[in-house]
């Protein structure tokens, strides 16, 4: 199991033990974040345009997704994104797929050993208890099938890249992780948005 398996246990479980503490406490209509795009025009034809999730009570803003360009030409190594396609059907099951796009995909000199995508997606509105519904890959992207009564499609996606190198002559392997919470919708309470630097680490 990978480092970045490892945090999400803990941070899932943690997740659940707050759900059922406040099994009982009357539910608010209150979302901890917005997200919107903005774009940002610079010299010589670049620009950005980048994902904002911001906190609705302090307005804290924190830029996630991002899509570089020049001159309307998509800079892969400076884009860092995910396109999410889906549908929902009348028996409420929600099949999709999610295609992940990294800034060093197109970076990475040495060979790689491993890769792996994952996909955690959140059902918040069980009626009994959180629901994590879990994806794997080896591409750079995942097919998802899950059931939920909601059309809310909320979670973490999250790349695991080993390659091998040599250092001063010695061999070794070189972790790398990359990932971003995703939502569907424009107001969210997805928990992993404050959590993203630490799974980063």
């Amino acid at each position: 199991m990978t480092l970045i398996k490892n945090v999400l246990v803990i941070v899932v479980l943690l997740f659940y033990i707050s759900s059922c503490s406040n099994k009982n406490k009357p539910q608010k209509k209150e979302y901890k974040y917005s997200r919107e795009w903005i774009e940002y025009q610079y010299n010589d034809g670049f620009k950005e345009q980048c994902e904002l999730y911001i906190d609705n009570k302090t307005g804290d803003t924190s830029i996630l997704q991002k899509r570089t360009f020049l001159k309307d030409k998509l800079i892969y190594n400076k884009s860092r994104y995910y396109n999410l396609t889906y549908n929902k059907s009348k028996d409420d099951t929600i099949d999709g797929r999610i295609t992940f796009y990294n800034d060093f995909d197109n970076t990475i000199i040495n060979p790689i050993t491993t890769r792996e995508l994952g996909l955690s997606l959140i059902n918040l509105k069980s009626k009994d208890s959180t629901k994590i519904f879990n994806f794997t890959s080896d591409q750079n992207y995942i097919d998802f099938k899950y059931y939920s009564k909601s059309d809310t499609i909320s979670g973490l996606i999250y790349l695991t890249i080993t390659i091998d190198t040599i250092n001063n002559g010695q061999k070794k392997t070189r972790i790398i992780t990359s990932a971003l919470p995703i939502d569907n919708k424009p107001q969210t309470n997805n928990f992993w948005t404050e959590k993203i630097e630490f799974l980063m680490k």
